[in-house]
């Protein structure tokens, strides 16, 4: 890998997890792996020691024989380092995508630069500006990945170059495959079947359009008095509007506890081996679009995926979402 200036060279175990980066301005960097981790790391005289939390996170780095703790946001992004009196030595800034917008503090240029731990506690190739997220290498510049995912998770239909369904606020990529929610998303229960709720906002909107409502009432009762055949028309839109309600909300399809039961209207089934997880459902329409999608997650749960509304899981029991529910069940 080359960019002006620099040149990079990268060697990988048989697992195809990197071991090793040699460049033209940082020298050579050695990584010993516990699995997928890095818990040991050298590059020229600097020689850090990583300690993960119940979370498979850093937790504590040793860097030159001295202690420093990583502090998180509520994204999984590491925002700073603390030495042992609880001192910020080390402070990092994000935009929403990744891309560094900040490093500060005493040990900036040194533990700041070396250590590779940073958005979404990626690894971070200060060479080239590129996360490593073990299969792949995105570019937080592009918002992509430099290459198509080639696992079992994409389907057709899929950016493969895409990250995180476009959704970065509230997802991340543990292993450049398989975008999931961020734990405090997943916490609140924000991502279906719960939405993401402002209860001051929601309040305030609810008082616009109630406001609206009874201006829009005032407006025709007005006209309908000067107007009876409106009045009478109104009538029967509203008649008609409150049959078609109750039909509507008859016909309303729930995504099942079992993927065998979901059947949406002219779309075919295809059944595919996980890497990670358990297999996955996919449903195709006739041009070869995937519309729907179940993961078999054993770690968070199972749940659904809807094509045209990416990031977002839906849990079985979850209502289908329109037009989706119209479209692909709409004779339920």
């Amino acid at each position: 890998m080359s960019r002006t200036g620099e040149t990079l060279t990268f060697s990988y175990n048989a697992d195809g997890l990197r071991t090793r980066k040699v460049s033209i301005t940082t020298g050579t960097t050695e990584y010993t792996l516990h699995g997928k981790n890095i818990v040991h790391m050298t590059q020229g005289s600097n020689t850090l020691h990583f300690y993960y939390d119940a979370q498979s996170r850093p937790a504590v780095v040793t860097y030159n024989g001295t202690d420093y703790a990583y502090l998180y946001s509520l994204q999984g992004d590491v925002i700073a380092l603390v030495d042992g009196s609880g001192t910020k030595v080390v402070e990092y800034t994000y935009d929403a995508w990744g891309k560094p917008t900040g490093k500060t503090g005493a040990l900036a240029a040194t533990l700041g630069t070396v250590q590779p731990f940073r958005y979404r506690g990626y690894v971070y190739d200060e060479e080239t500006g590129l996360y490593y997220l073990r299969s792949r290498y995105y570019r937080c510049e592009w918002c992509r990945f430099l290459n198509a995912d080639h696992s079992s998770f994409a389907y057709d239909g899929e950016n493969l170059f895409c990250y995180c369904g476009n959704e970065p606020i509230i997802c991340y990529d543990p292993n450049g495959h398989n975008q999931q929610a961020v734990d405090w998303v997943r916490d609140v229960g924000v991502v279906a079947p719960a939405p993401i709720r402002f209860p001051f906002i929601e309040r305030t909107q609810d008082s616009i359009l109630t406001m609206i409502a009874a201006i829009e009432t005032a407006l025709i009762t007005a006209i309908s008095l000067q107007h009876p055949s409106i009045a009478q028309q109104n009538a029967k839109e509203a008649h008609n509007s409150q049959e078609e309600s109750v039909e509507k909300n008859a016909k309303q399809a729930i995504f099942p506890q079992n993927p065998y039961d979901f059947h949406p209207l002219a779309l075919s089934m295809e059944i595919k081996p996980g890497t990670y997880n358990g297999q996955f459902f996919v449903w195709f329409d006739s041009q070869r679009n995937a519309i729907f999608r179940w993961d078999e997650d054993f770690k968070y749960g199972s749940h659904y995926h809807v094509t045209g509304i990416p990031g977002v899981h839906f849990w079985p029991g979850t209502p289908i979402p329109e037009p989706y529910n119209t479209q692909y069940f709409n004779d339920r």
